[in-house]
Order: C-alpha cells, then sequence, then structure tokens
C-alpha cells in the first residue's frame, strides 16, 4: 500500500493528522504543537526540530546513532517542524501515524515499508 492522500485544507498552528490501528483503520485526530510543549503560541516554532524518543530524551537534531534511532522508533511522539513543512510520526503498540504538512496540503503516507531514516531522508533531515 503506497497511497498518498492530499487534502488542501490550511490550518495554521494546528497539525492534522492521520492514526492507523492494526487493521490499517483510519481515524483522524489534531495536535496543537504548541499546547504539546507547553507553549502559549506558535512563535518560532519553524526555527527548531524536536523530537521525543522512547524513554524520554530529547532530541533538537536528528539522531546519529542507531542508540537515538532505536530510542525514537520505540517512543510515542516523534515531530519535527521546519518553516512550512510539518513531519509527525509515532508508534506505540501497533499503531503507527504520520503526516507531512507542506505549504498547506496534506500528505499522508502509508509507511508499511519505510523506516524513520527512510522518511527523514526524504526531506534532507539525516545523513
Amino acid at each position: 500500500m503506497d497511497e498518498i492522500f492530499r487534502k488542501e485544507d490550511r490550518v495554521d498552528g494546528w497539525v492534522l493528522y492521520i492514526l492507523k490501528d492494526k487493521d490499517m483503520r483510519a481515524r483522524v485526530r489534531h495536535l496543537n504543537p504548541a499546547a504539546e510543549m507547553g507553549l502559549h503560541s506558535t512563535e518560532g516554532w519553524e526555527e527548531f526540530i524536536h523530537i521525543i524518543g522512547g524513554s524520554g530524551e530529547v532530541f533538537t537534531r536528528p539522531p546519529r546513532n542507531r542508540g537515538q534511532w532505536k530510542s525514537v522508533e520505540r517512543g510515542c511522539t516523534f515531530y519535527l517542524h521546519n518553516n512550512t513543512e510539518h513531519h509527525l510520526r509515532a508508534s506505540e503498540d501497533g499503531m503507527t501515524y504520520l503526516t507531512v504538512v507542506v505549504r498547506g496540503r496534506f500528505r499522508w503516507y502509508d509507511e508499511k515499508k519505510k523506516t524513520l531514516r527512510d522518511i527523514l531522508k526524504v526531506f534532507d533531515l539525516c545523513g
């Protein structure tokens, strides 16, 4: 399943993403990244990358070693924001989700055959 879904809506300060369970049923959720980070606004959000690993580690740059990647892979939250692009992926108890928002356009990927590193390579976020 290599489907890409597009939605032409504009969302300012919010990320819309799809959560899929083991049976690949899709559910829609919203996440306010500013609230998630305990911030009161999204000002300056585009200026940094934020990753939360499985043990609660916080990375401000994409992980560079195998241990860090494993931590992110089992983490509950993975979030990147860089100017007009939003990237969100999470994996927990068999549930996975990913969204990429580029210039107001949503693109949902079936990531069954992709690793987190593969996804980041697409956006030139890791070496």
